[in-house]
């Protein structure tokens, strides 16, 4: 076993390598309380780096005027099996990946409705079983429209 391991039997937790990218493994051996010994199976464990979804920052646009894209990046984890997901966006903006299991996740569009929208982005990694969120804010301000003038005669 990795010299950074612990088995207590007691509280029964396995304490190993926390460096991502690590592969470590071994047999157990448990002795009772009469001191007879067995052995278990051999196991191993790889630690991968913490998901992360970055780029999610507040956001504002206008009613009728195209918005540039925000790209959101997922790093960690175990690259090429992410999934998106994304709630609260302002009607008329919309997300997509770049691909299957891509690791960017954009969004784009024009906004057809004003208010203040929390947007929370999703992303999950099917293999490490892990997900994780990031939440921003999106104001959409109504389109400014100038008056005619009067005929001032």
């Amino acid at each position: 076993m990795a010299d950074a391991s612990v088995f207590d039997m007691r509280r029964a937790i396995v304490i190993g390598p926390t460096t991502p990218g690590t592969v470590a493994g071994g047999t157990f051996t448990v002795t009772d309380a009469f001191l007879r010994t067995g052995t278990g199976p051999t196991f191993s464990w790889v630690v991968y780096p913490r998901l992360v979804a970055s780029g999610g920052v507040n956001q504002i646009g206008v009613v009728g005027t195209a918005v540039t894209a925000l790209t959101l990046t997922a790093t960690g984890g175990v690259p090429g099996t992410y999934g998106w997901n994304v709630t609260g966006l302002p009607p008329g903006i919309i997300g997509a990946t770049g691909g299957t299991n891509s690791s960017q996740y954009k969004l784009s569009g024009t906004p057809t409705v004003p208010g203040t929208y929390r947007v929370t982005v999703t992303l999950n990694d099917s293999t490490v079983k892990r997900t994780t969120t990031v939440a921003f804010t999106w104001t959409v301000y109504p389109k400014l429209v100038a008056a005619s003038p009067r005929n001032q005669a």
